[in-house]
């Protein structure tokens, strides 16, 4: 006996969008600073990228 197919729906509760996303934008910041937050991901993923390309640079 084989168990019966899934033929609810599902809500999506993931996100879209990523917060790092230029594109995103986020509209109530009245109960947290959640764009002080992407402010420092994205700042430390250009730092990331930074470091990353210099020691590539430097391997060569």
């Amino acid at each position: 006996m084989t168990a019966p197919a899934i033929t609810a729906l599902f809500r999506k509760t993931m996100p879209s969008q990523l917060l790092t996303d230029r594109s995103f934008v986020y509209h109530d910041s009245a109960s947290t600073d959640v764009a002080a937050t992407i402010r420092r991901e994205r700042e430390r993923l250009a730092r990331q990228k930074l470091h990353a390309e210099l020691a590539a640079t430097q391997a060569q």
